[in-house]
């Protein structure tokens, strides 16, 4: 698939599920403006990966970033 298809797909999900984010529009924004580099996960990839560590029960989740 195309990455104009993922997207799209990504942007029909967050408009129809996830919502927008006050917090997380103004992080993105303050990211940009900072000069970093846009490679944060998208709303609707983050809801999941929530809903992931909920199902779970995680207590504990390691994130590495290359940022």
């Amino acid at each position: 698939m195309s990455d104009s298809t993922w997207n799209n797909v990504d942007a029909y999900i967050e408009d129809r599920l996830v919502g927008e984010d006050q917090a997380l529009s103004g992080a993105i924004r303050e990211s940009a403006s900072a000069g970093l580099p846009a490679i944060a996960v998208s709303a609707a990839q983050g809801k999941l990966l929530y809903l992931l560590a909920l199902s779970i029960r995680a207590t504990r989740i390691l994130e590495i970033g290359t940022l």
